[in-house]
């Protein structure tokens, strides 16, 4: 895991942020994920940093370093465009029944920079492109 992952789980100063983790620290702040507590800032309480990971059916999992603290699911809606391998920090979502689940919010680090995909017609004719690593459709602009 990425030291910005850890710091945003464990709690950090700001002068302890490396220079390439600035604009997630800045977007986090802006969008009141983090708060500061006796000069150390650390995620609220209703915000997760982990690694994702994505089953073939597009569902997505959050693994949290934090002892104690249960998986998060997440449904291919919320990824956000996040990928397998990805770390994130995701938004739990508060629901009466049912498994714990989230959405996410930031990707702090990618995984992977690239895909290779190949072009598919699917059953029903519409042309889609299709992730050789995860043998999920993804989103191309040409």
């Amino acid at each position: 895991m990425s030291p910005f992952t850890v710091q945003l789980i464990r709690g950090f100063k700001e002068i302890d942020i490396e220079e390439e983790d600035r604009d997630s620290f800045s977007y986090l702040k802006e969008i009141g994920a983090i708060e500061k507590k006796n000069g150390i800032w650390r995620l609220k309480s209703l915000y997760r940093a982990g690694e994702l990971y994505i089953n073939k059916s597009g569902q997505g999992f959050l693994e949290s370093l934090k002892e104690g603290e249960k998986e998060l699911l997440i449904e291919a809606k919320d990824l956000n465009g996040a990928k397998s391998g990805d770390e994130v920090v995701v938004k739990r979502i508060i629901a009466r029944r049912g498994r714990a689940s989230a959405k996410v919010i930031a990707i702090i680090r990618e995984s992977i920079k690239f895909d290779i995909i190949y072009i598919n017609q699917n059953e029903l004719g519409e042309i889609e492109a299709i992730s050789l690593r995860s043998g999920l459709p993804v989103n191309i602009s040409i």
